[in-house]
């Protein structure tokens, strides 16, 4: 394997969460329903991933969706609940409160594999969600005074609705993540249709919308499932936290958003804790230098 593989797997896979942590300031500038921009958002997000895979699976599609959704319907079902609490939080509460109560998510991994999976964490594991734990207290006591504590609940849900569709993803290991996804954004798609969304809206707004869809959650899933593959899972997880360090900046930037104290300690705890359980759980256990790639 090409030396330079790794390097350039590290960049496109970080690319992936830049492009996710642009989410919140799209949703932010955007004047309409948290319904409706579920909506298109979903929409356009659904439409790239079956491009994509028409593209990836070609003949197989039918056949790989149909497995998909008849036995790893839990799994689309998680990740909806998850597109669905994503959007519903960022619009009620600061993007920087939001996206950092999302990117507990692997904590939560760890503990709902623990309970759901037998698969039993190490105690810097445990240890690690109490500072999580701290650190989304901190939050959420200064939005009891600032507003917010439903955005942040929503956010929570979120992480918990994501990190459960991932255990259920390593419980059914035959199930891929692109149909699960794909149908995730279908299911998220529909029951927003349900609740009745603004289907006119300016063309400005669309092409936020579109953006939304098919380049901040399309194309940053597809980079990621294409290339993270290719790391270890402590490199993954360090290279995901970037969701929650960027995250805040570009409404800081663009919006004069700028979070409030509690939520820069909430924050630097949260991901003190991530980027230490990641180290941890990444340490060597031999005395092999190599690292060896896995195809994704």
């Amino acid at each position: 394997m090409n030396r330079s593989f790794p390097i350039r797997a590290v960049i496109l896979t970080a690319l992936a969460p830049l492009l996710w942590s642009t989410g919140g300031i799209g949703v932010r500038i955007l004047d309409y329903s948290a319904i409706t921009i579920l909506f298109w958002r979903a929409l356009f997000t659904t439409v790239t991933m079956m491009v994509w895979s028409l593209i990836r699976f070609r003949r197989k599609t039918i056949h790989t969706f149909s497995e998909s959704i008849k036995h790893g319907w839990p799994v689309a079902l998680f990740f909806a609940m998850s597109f669905i609490f994503y959007v519903f939080s960022v619009s009620n509460t600061s993007v920087a409160d939001s996206l950092l109560i999302q990117g507990t998510a692997p904590i939560f991994i760890a503990i709902i594999g623990w309970i759901v999976i037998r698969d039993i964490p190490e105690k810097i594991t445990i240890a690690a969600l109490g500072l999580v734990i701290v650190g989304i207290g901190i939050i959420m006591f200064q939005s009891l005074e600032n507003g917010g504590l439903s955005g942040n609940l929503y956010g929570l849900l979120k992480a918990l609705s994501f990190a459960s569709g991932v255990v259920a993803i390593r419980g059914l290991r035959n199930i891929s993540h692109l149909p699960a996804t794909t149908t995730a954004s279908l299911l998220a798609m529909i029951f927003a249709l349900i609740l009745g969304p603004e289907l006119i809206i300016d063309l400005q707004s669309l092409a936020i919308l579109a953006y939304l869809g098919i380049v901040q959650v399309g194309i940053g899933f597809i980079l990621f499932v294409t290339w993270s593959g290719y790391l270890k899972a402590s490199q993954t997880g360090l290279i995901v936290i970037l969701e929650a360090v960027f995250g805040p900046v570009w409404p800081w930037i663009w919006l004069s958003e700028k979070p409030g104290g509690a939520t820069f300690v909430g924050g630097a705890v949260i991901i003190a804790a991530l980027v230490l359980h990641s180290l941890y759980v990444g340490r060597p256990t031999d005395n092999t230098a190599s690292v060896k790639l896995k195809s994704s």
